[in-house]
């Protein structure tokens, strides 16, 4: 079962990926809690959690999503993370985010865009300037220097030297969520003000399809046009008339068998033949009035319709 089988390691580490993420985040939520009055060499810590990151391209380790997301932004919305340690995490983000179903790179993009926001060194990996133009081995050409892709030290990867434009297969996705989110706020930097300080946990459990069904639901029918909208009202309309005219007959019937059978014998034939050629002359009337209303919706329909 999946509770027996075995999780993968970390190269340096006897811990799994969870329990890794969980170290992680007790201790910087212990620094967080003093205020910086512990003094502690955390380059160990960083270069851990940045070669772990690989971690999230296995499908048995998406569960872990949520608490890498945590971790990573106690981690790096700090005020004392050097540049390229930023850029190089975001770069890496990026990359895994090809990886993840469509609501764990929806939230991976959030999270690089708040890293963004507390880092704008970051845009670095979006200008069109560092496009990268050549591969070689070991790492990927863009800019001034090579980009090590594979290397343990998130301060030397040189991932200023890259571009994150490999993202742009998400604007393809047929996620539409995540299609929007990467094409409006990712590249275009346009975040609603709704969105700024939402935390990419909450994007990530919102938009989770793990359990089964669409999220958001399908939609059937695209949007419609003018045109289109109009039709289908005169439609309901009709509908509506034919409707309101068969109970009109429904009751008219009624009330004349009740006529028939309840005044016969208190009316006098003269009078009660006279009634009932006034009923048939009044309903005849209001039929022919609905029938002409049908008759027009029917010819504005055709028009649509050419």
């Amino acid at each position: 079962t999946a509770a027996h089988e075995p999780q993968p390691k970390h190269p340096r580490s006897r811990l799994s990926f969870e329990s890794i993420l969980h170290c992680l985040i007790a201790a910087f939520g212990t620094l967080a809690r003093h205020h910086g009055l512990i003094s502690v060499d955390l380059m160990e810590y960083y270069t851990t959690m940045y070669q772990s990151i690989w971690f999230l391209c296995n499908p048995l380790e998406h569960k872990n999503l949520s608490l890498a997301l945590i971790c990573i932004r106690q981690m790096l919305i700090r005020a004392d993370v050097p540049k390229e340690r930023a850029i190089a995490f975001s770069k890496r983000l990026l990359i895994v985010s090809s990886y993840l179903p469509p609501h764990g790179a929806l939230a991976v993009l959030h999270l690089v865009n708040e890293i963004r926001q507390k880092h704008p060194c970051v845009k670095c990996l979006m200008d069109e300037e560092e496009l990268p133009d050549g591969g070689a081995e070991g790492g990927i050409i863009g800019g001034q220097g090579v980009y090590e892709m594979f290397l343990e030290d998130p301060d030397h990867a040189n991932a200023s030297s890259s571009a994150g434009w490999s993202s742009l297969l998400h604007t393809s996705s047929h996620h539409p969520y995540l299609s929007q989110y990467s094409k409006q706020c990712f590249f275009e930097q346009k975040i609603p003000a709704v969105l700024v300080r939402v935390p990419a946990v909450q994007i990530l459990e919102q938009y989770d399809s793990s359990e089964g069904g669409f999220n958001p639901p399908l939609s059937l029918e695209g949007k419609l046009t003018k045109k289109e909208e109009r039709r289908r009202e005169i439609l309901r309309k009709i509908k509506f008339q034919n409707l309101r005219d068969e109970e009109e007959q429904a009751a008219s019937s009624n009330l004349t068998k009740k006529e028939t059978s309840n005044g016969s014998s208190k009316m006098a034939p003269g009078c009660r033949r006279s009634s009932l050629i006034f009923a048939k002359l009044h309903r005849e009337e209001t039929r022919f009035a609905m029938r002409s209303t049908l008759v027009k919706m029917q010819a504005i329909l055709r028009l649509y319709k050419e």
